[in-house]
């Protein structure tokens, strides 16, 4: 009968391995010797049990300048005491998605990734078959495709099999760390369930003249024992999954924290190794922060059936949904995250209070320094408050505050609508209407006082600038009239540009804020003298209308004129009064048009309202 055959070069090409994950080929090599130390222990108590990764750097002409750099990684040696290439191993090698590691999360497809990364590999074992020692060579490369194995009497009579990963590809070579001791602490983080176990094998990187017992580091960063916990995450339709949680504590010091990495990590395990790290710098209000302070990190180590069996084929990902609804799923990445989220702060309680404390500390010292209007604010403030980091900046907590005011002006708004709707109902509950009524109040109370205490604190700096304003610089010179013009109301803008709130004009008058068209510092064009200066640029006046020009006669027309503080130098052309009186005319005689082209057209019942701004001076005394 025909048998299905495998294309190994397209079933390698189709594999996926993104070029950040350039350390899984060495990952699936350590975690077989593992298994490999296992399937041996089951026969046999070896006292000794090691694996051994040995770097394999570029050859780099020494030219004899001091400050040569390190040399990259080309490849990999592993070295296990482990069952060996006996015959089912074999076996289950030449076979494609192979089972035979199934119950071990074993996919079948490991060595694909190893040419997917590197140019060859080498394979030499020592095994015993039937009483027999046997030792087993071959390649493994896409340029011979036929496994020609060797199988001789071996020198030695010791269990020990060499994976070697040869010649790195130049797209995953930048992506290989360049130190032994970062490549020491990724397979301490991958291999953490396997190391973490009572006897464990030891795990030796070496690196030239550098050795480092992963074991050791392990050990040497822990700062106690880790202390575990059950998940209960609910699904849908009242389903559930149980995970396992091993909560560890690290020595801040004794792991990496430098650019890129992440020191404190969730890490979501299937069939005991690393599969997803989810870093928790910011899943955690800044607490890390907190906790490097005291010396400390935290790996969370997520394990239980619904991942081993949701894992993908590449051990890169998992096949349920990273969050958001989906009915093919009971749970979600996001649902685990949340759920062991949870438990961490559950073992983290000393510092979440520390921490919670010291954000109590820096809010209440901003309100009570930079924002008191927003005192009665803070009993409805707590979600978004909750939401800062401990040590939440100035800014941030005002953009909290905010926030807060916005969601309760919008929950005042609805809820009184709410309350409107209530009273036309004709099984209307007094009591529950009165509770309801009282909660309200108490909104209302703490929007309205913020708003009140933002409007006066408001007014209160805009009449100090004003003041200052008045006064006489460091120089011994006054102000420009543009330092009061800005501050009443935006130069070379009108009403369209300039919202309700970002002007002034209450300084002058508060009437004048409601005007319907304003224009600043823009021309009055007049028809009969189209060749004059563009009056509102010389002399900073501000004209408006207490109507929409829509070309009927406005009911009022509202003219100021502004004037640099205490100038003392006027003339018949720039005297403001002679000034406003000039446009009046202008004016009335119906010769002038608005900043947007439209005709300012007035009536005989049209009022005028003339205002000057400016010290009465010796020069404008006479008028």
């Amino acid at each position: 009968m025909p048998e299905f055959t495998i294309d190994l070069a397209g079933r390698i090409k189709n594999f996926s391995l993104p070029k950040r994950n350039a350390l899984l080929p060495l990952y699936e090599a350590v975690v077989n010797s593992f298994q490999a130390i296992e399937d041996r222990m089951v026969v046999e108590t070896e006292p000794s049990p090691e694996i051994v990764v040995t770097l394999i750097r570029e050859v780099v002409l020494n030219d004899g300048s001091k400050n040569i750099a390190e040399p990259r990684i080309s490849g990999f040696k592993v070295f296990d005491n482990g069952i060996g290439f006996d015959e089912n191993n074999f076996g289950s090698f030449l076979k494609s998605d192979s089972q035979y590691k199934s119950q071990r999360g074993g996919k079948g497809i490991g060595r694909f990734c190893w040419l997917k990364a590197f140019d060859g590999v080498r394979i030499e074992s020592n095994y015993l078959e039937n009483g027999q020692w046997y030792r087993r060579e071959f390649d493994f490369n896409l340029d011979n495709l036929a496994l020609n194995d060797t199988v001789e009497q071996p020198l030695n009579s010791q269990y020990g099999t060499t994976v070697e990963l040869k010649d790195v590809l130049p797209e995953y070579s930048k992506n290989i760390p360049l130190s032994i001791e970062s490549i020491a602490s990724s397979l301490m983080y991958h291999c953490l369930v396997y190391l973490n176990a009572e006897n464990a094998p030891s795990l030796i990187v070496k690196d030239r003249d550098k050795r480092i017992v992963v074991n050791n580091l392990l050990a040497s960063a822990l700062k106690e024992n880790g202390e575990s916990a059950s998940l209960a995450i609910h699904g849908k339709n009242g389903s559930h999954v149980d995970l396992n949680l091993l909560f560890l504590k690290f020595d801040f010091g004794q792991v990496p924290h430098g650019s890129g990495a992440h020191p404190d990590k969730l890490i979501l395990c299937a069939h005991n190794r690393s599969v997803r790290e989810i870093p928790l710098e910011k899943k955690l209000n800044g607490l890390t922060t907190l906790l490097h302070d005291h010396g400390i990190c935290i790996v969370g180590v997520v394990s239980g059936d619904y991942l081993d069996d949701s894992v993908d084929m590449s051990r890169l990902s998992f096949s349920f949904p990273e969050g958001g609804e989906n009915l093919l799923y009971e749970v979600s990445e996001q649902d685990i995250e949340n759920a062991a989220l949870d438990k961490v702060l559950n073992f983290l309680h000393e510092y979440k209070n520390e921490a919670d404390l010291m954000r109590e500390s820096s809010i209440e010292a901003y309100i009570k320094n930079d924002a008191p209007q927003y005192k009665p604010l803070v009993n409805f403030a707590e979600p978004e408050l909750a939401a800062l980091p401990y040590n939440a900046s100035s800014n941030s907590i005002d953009d909290a505050l905010h926030q807060a005011k916005r969601r309760l002006e919008k929950e005042v708004k609805s809820t009184s609508d709410a309350m409107l709707d209530l009273l036309g109902s004709s099984d209307i509950d007094i009591d529950d209407l009165i509770e309801r009524h009282h909660e309200q109040l108490s909104r209302v109370a703490a929007y309205n006082y913020t708003a009140l205490a933002e409007y006066v604190i408001h007014r209160k700096t805009i009449l100090d600038l004003f003041e200052k304003g008045l006064r006489q610089t460091d120089s011994g010179k006054f102000n420009k009239e543009s330092y009061l013009h800005n501050l009443i109301y935006p130069m070379r803008s009108t009403s369209e540009d300039v919202s309700f709130d970002a002007h002034n004009l209450w300084l002058i008058d508060e009437r004048l804020t409601y005007s319907s068209f304003i224009s600043s510092d823009k021309q009055l064009r007049c028809a009969q003298h189209k060749d004059r200066p563009d009056i509102l640029a010389l002399d900073s006046p501000v004209l408006m209308s207490l109507k929409e020009n829509d070309g009927r006669p406005f009911d009022s027309v509202i003219i100021f004129e502004l004037k640099k503080p205490m100038r003392d130098d006027y003339n018949d052309s720039d005297n403001p009064i002679t000034q406003l009186l000039k446009y009046a005319r202008q004016i009335k005689n119906g010769a002038t048009k608005d900043a947007n082209g439209r005709p300012i057209k007035v009536s005989d019942q049209t009022r005028m309202y003339l205002y000057a701004v400016c010290d009465i001076t010796r020069s404008l005394e006479p008028v």
